[in-house]
């Protein structure tokens, strides 16, 4: 009985860890929401290769880019996703 237990608690521990947990039919290139992390994590081929969280976008590879990078501050950023966001549910 006991090792019954301690096998049900093994496994159910292995699959509600995300880095242990393989789910059938996954989609090579996904975006996972990370409760823990409060992040979005972007994954290619089962690897994480981007993570986006309230401090910014995280990158493990290059980013390429074909037009302009301006910065324009936070605040005027801030302002523009909170007006692109109003009324959006949950």
């Amino acid at each position: 009985m006991r090792s019954s237990i301690a096998v049900v608690a093994v496994l159910a521990a292995f699959v509600s860890l995300p880095a242990f947990a393989q789910h059938e039919n996954q989609e090579p290139v996904r975006i996972e929401r990370d409760q823990n992390a409060e992040a979005f994590v972007f994954i290619i081929d089962d690897k994480p290769v981007a993570m986006l969280d309230k401090e910014g976008l995280h990158v493990v590879g290059q980013i390429n880019y074909g037009g302009t990078l301006t910065d324009t501050g936070s605040a005027y950023v801030a302002e523009k996703i909170t007006l692109k966001t109003e009324g959006l549910t949950e």
